[in-house]
């Protein structure tokens, strides 16, 4: 194996191959082919007519047995060996009851604390699971936030999400509306899961600096995982303050292919284009989130979208 390079989640297109982890009570499970003395995750080519997803759940069942299971997508990855280079897509499973192993390919499958030596595929599977245990663990892992004083200076002091923020300290939020070179503007739906404005359509990407991130470095992150868009630079419009909260706002202007847009899992579930007119529409209709309108307001001004 040459190279593997991961990817953003539904970033990547016309997908060849999905892998995916099993995990069953604690334990990765591994599947053994007839013809072979080494383990291999389940996972295979995507069919024609397949989603990546129906693919991860077709070659789980008959690699595995596996009867009752939570499935879910990680990343994207992309990898080349000598015979040539392909997209995947990674999934992770947890598994609470296996049907006997289906008259398949696979020999056998079993439970592991860890990946074995005698790999199939040593060159790939180690990076795919170290990449699986990365995310799993970030995913787990507390949010800490830089905290910040009024004035927009660091404090020196950690802050934690979901923990109540000292009275004087802030934390520092970016947002970033997206504007195609067309003139379009880009909504993202926000996910039905959300506490706030859940299933509502946003402008159009924000979300908290991590801490040792700066306001622009959050921006970029923010914009690339909620949509896929990889910007170089970005114009900010301004900053607002609210309760605990320094917000950033920033624009960005993007040639992008418009049907790329990505969704990010539990944030982020649909997008549309609105032409100009439909967006100052969306502007005065009530279906824009207030404090976003609020934030913005500089801005809509100055391109006289509002009075």
């Amino acid at each position: 194996m040459h190279a593997c390079v991961f990817h953003p989640l539904d970033s990547l297109k016309n997908y060849r191959f999905v892998v995916v982890f099993t995990f069953h009570q604690g334990k990765l499970i591994l599947s053994r082919h007839k013809d072979r003395a080494t383990w291999e995750t389940q996972g295979g080519h995507v069919e024609p007519g397949e989603t990546p997803l129906d693919a991860a759940k077709r070659e789980l069942w008959e690699e595995s047995g596996a009867a009752e299971y939570t499935i879910r997508p990680l990343y994207d990855y992309w990898a080349s060996d000598v015979l040539g280079s392909a997209n995947g897509q990674t999934f992770l499973a947890d598994v609470t009851c296996f049907d006997p192993l289906p008259d398949s390919e696979m020999a056998e499958i079993r439970a592991f604390d860890a990946l074995p030596s005698n790999l199939t595929y040593p060159d790939l599977t180690p990076k795919l699971y170290a990449e699986v245990l990365r995310l799993e663990a970030q995913r787990h892992a507390p949010e800490i936030w830089d905290g910040y004083r009024a004035d927009g200076s660091l404090a020196g002091v950690d802050l934690v999400r979901g923990e109540p923020i000292p009275e004087g300290l802030y934390h520092l939020v970016c947002d970033i509306l997206v504007r195609h070179a067309d003139g379009d503007y880009l909504l993202m739906q926000r996910s039905r899961l959300k506490p706030n404005y859940a299933g509502w359509y946003e402008v159009t990407a924000g979300g908290s600096a991590l801490k040792g991130e700066d306001a622009f470095t959050c921006a970029l992150r923010e914009l690339r995982e909620e949509t896929g868009i990889q910007a170089d630079s970005l114009t900010e419009l301004g900053s607002f303050v609210a309760k605990d909260t320094i917000y950033r706002q920033y624009l960005c202007l993007t040639d992008c292919d418009k049907t790329a847009i990505t969704l990010q899992p539990g944030e982020t579930e649909g997008w549309k284009w609105l032409t100009e007119t439909e967006f100052i529409a969306f502007i005065h209709s009530g279906e824009m989130i207030p404090g976003q309108k609020r934030r913005y307001e500089g801005y809509f001004r100055q391109m006289n979208y509002v009075q």
